[in-house]
């Protein structure tokens, strides 16, 4: 038998017979390895940290003895496996059938087997035993952090498990938020959370805690959050006051400001049909707003702004403005006047929300004079009198202010009809001079001509003049000419007459030859334009520097002429043109010619005739008669006294 102790001794026999026995030898057998203990268990309650192993002995064989127990704890992390797979964590020794084994995890699946160690050896281990831990709560989670950039009115929420688990699995995790008390927003398996109905610019501040199978765990720390800023949020409708027809007061009330300071409050305002125009931007939260149209209805927002925007408008406020008096009256002008009265006119004044009612006239600063109209006749006024007026609107509101002064006269008695008729003194292809009586009392004359057959009137002539020439006429044309005296009151009544200027005159002469043989005396000349159908050309003579008389007409250009000796001729030419009334064409330039006279005489005659022919070549031909009857006796004068020189000496 294993592990036995036996006794020897030995006896000698021969055939003398048995010798006495030796000393008693004891051997023991070799003691076979154990068996493992049985009923191995977990005494007691449930631990976090610890447990007590306890089992029974196993049958030894012969006379063993135990000399200790080893056990081995190791981590499971399969239950369902025959041995322990995962990490050895430690031996324990013991000579006892239980051991208390301390420093274990809890919740944790842990494996033990238990061996007998006898002088044999140590046994086979026992059945595995598998044992839990009892779990604990776990360790408080780490603070959530922002899964997103925040934003006004939310914050996406993000977080991680906690350190320790607490040998158990996160069944879930509450957040809370402190609003004026910690409050819960959410539990459950999800590491995310959307934080929403917050408002801009806050902070927010949060706590997280997990929880097991055992239970919660701590709180993590608090941690703060911002929401993002927004635009203001609309203000209170604007109270506006009234402060005249013309300006108005507004007023609100600061409103939250979302994150973001206000910098400024926005005040627009628009008429109906209109667009908002803004009227005030400043940080105050009133202002007075001016250049109002009276009588108006306006419509009125505040809107407030921040760097992150400008806020919703404020509701609609309306005021109404009230009317004002009328605008000073406009245009005052006189619109008639006369020796004794004035009218005078005006624009309609401007009488925002009122009507006007009436107007005030004022003369000279006397009583005012009520007026419905816009038009005002006064009469028995001075003549040649200036008169300060001013004109007064008036409304529902009251009088407004008055017009500046505007200076108006009465006139003189106009000028009476001037005094007989328009007299013609001379006249031509292309002129007329007329003439006329004079009046007392007159500033000018006007003098104003049109064809005779049309009332286009053209002015002639203003001035004091009572003859004047009218020119660049067209020839043998009828014409009217009127002609009315001016004073200051204005002018008098036209005076009318018609006349008619001539036809062309024939064209002139241009130069004049003459050709002297002994008593014969040829004449050319030369005319500017061709003759016309009824014109001759028509020389006159004369030997008395006075009277001339007709030597030749027809259509040749040179005709000879028998002389007389020792007398002086005086020759012109000109054309004539043969119509019921003969007109003439303006004379060529006055030749004179003297014959020589006898032997005796003949010297101081030749002087006589170069003399006469040098003055009468240097003379040229003149349109007006006067003037040629005033050359021929300048010409005549040399001849006359060179004979009382012949006579005398």
């Amino acid at each position: 038998t294993r592990s036995t102790r036996y006794k020897f001794r030995v006896y000698s026999r021969n055939v003398a017979g048995e010798s006495k026995p030796s000393g008693v030898v004891t051997f023991t057998t070799r003691a076979g390895l154990p068996n493992p203990p049985v009923r191995v268990r977990v005494e007691g309650k449930e631990r976090s940290d610890s447990a007590i192993i306890a089992w029974e002995p196993p049958v030894l064989e012969g006379e063993q003895q135990i000399l200790r127990y080893n056990l081995k704890l190791n981590t499971v992390t399969d239950s369902s496996a025959d041995s322990a797979t995962g990490e050895v964590l430690e031996f324990h020794t013991t000579d006892d059938t239980k051991i208390l084994i301390n420093s274990l995890l809890p919740g944790t699946l842990y494996r033990i087997l238990v061996t007998v160690v006898t002088a044999g050896g140590e046994g086979p281990p026992s059945t595995p035993l598998n044992f839990k831990t009892r779990p604990v709560s776990p360790s408080a989670p780490a603070p959530p952090i922002l899964r997103t950039k925040a934003s006004p009115y939310s914050l996406n929420l993000l977080w991680g498990p906690p350190s320790y688990t607490g040998g158990s699995v996160i069944t879930r995790y509450t957040l809370e938020m402190y609003r004026e008390d910690w409050q819960q927003l959410y539990t459950g398996p999800d590491t995310t959370f959307l934080v929403t109905e917050l408002s801009p610019g806050k902070s927010y501040r949060f706590r997280l805690r997990c929880h097991n199978s055992a239970g919660a765990s701590l709180y993590s720390n608090t941690v703060n959050f911002i929401t993002a800023p927004a635009p203001p949020l609309s203000p209170q409708p604007p109270i506006v006051i009234s402060k005249g027809p013309y300006a108005a007061s507004f007023s609100w009330l600061e409103t939250l400001t979302n994150g973001a300071p206000i910098t400024s409050y926005s005040v627009e305002m628009c008429l109906l049909g209109d667009t908002f125009v803004e009227v005030y931007n400043n940080k105050e939260t009133e202002c007075v707003v001016r250049n109002l149209k009276p009588g108006s209805t306006y419509y009125c927002i505040v809107k407030a702004n921040s760097v992150v925007g400008q806020s919703v408008p404020s509701e609609v406020t309306v005021y109404h403005s009230p009317p004002a008096p009328p605008e000073p009256p406009a245009k005052i002008h006189l619109v008639e006047n006369s020796d004794s009265s004035l009218k005078i006119s005006w624009e309609q004044s401007a009488s925002p929300g009122a009507d006007v009612l009436h107007y005030n006239v004022c003369f000279n600063n006397g009583p005012v004079v009520k007026c419905e109209e816009t038009e005002f006749y006064v009469d028995g006024l001075s003549s040649d009198t200036q008169y300060k007026v001013r004109v007064q609107a008036v409304n529902s509101v009251g009088p407004g202010q008055f017009s500046p002064v505007k200076m108006v006269g009465t006139g003189t008695p106009l000028p009476p009809a001037l005094p007989g008729e328009i007299q013609l003194s001379s006249r031509g292809h292309n002129f007329l001079k007329v003439g006329w009586n004079s009046c007392r009392a007159v500033k000018c004359y006007l003098l104003e001509r049109a064809p005779a057959d049309s009332d286009e009137y053209m002015a002639v002539y203003e001035g004091n003049k009572t003859q004047v020439k009218i020119g660049k006429l067209a020839p043998n044309t009828s014409y009217t000419v009127r002609v009315c005296a001016v004073n200051s009151a204005g002018s008098g009544p036209w005076l009318h007459a018609t006349f008619s200027t001539d036809s062309v005159p024939p064209p002139p002469i241009t130069k004049v030859h003459k050709v002297l043989k002994e008593s014969e005396l040829t004449i050319s000349w030369q005319v500017k334009d061709k003759l016309q159908e009824g014109e001759v050309f028509q020389i006159l003579h004369s030997t008395d520097d006075d009277t001339f008389s007709p030597v030749y007409e027809g259509l040749s250009r040179q005709h000879t002429i028998s002389l007389l000796p020792d007398i002086s001729y005086s020759f012109k030419v000109r054309v004539k043109r043969d119509t019921s009334t003969p007109q003439y064409g303006p004379f060529s330039q006055t030749l004179l010619v003297k014959l020589k006279p006898a032997p005796r005489e003949r010297r101081e005659s030749e002087r006589e005739t170069k003399l006469v022919e040098s003055e009468s070549e240097s003379s040229g031909a003149f349109e007006d008669s006067h003037v040629v009857v005033f050359i021929l006796l300048a010409l005549c004068l040399p001849a006359v006294l060179a004979v009382l020189y012949f006579v005398y000496f």
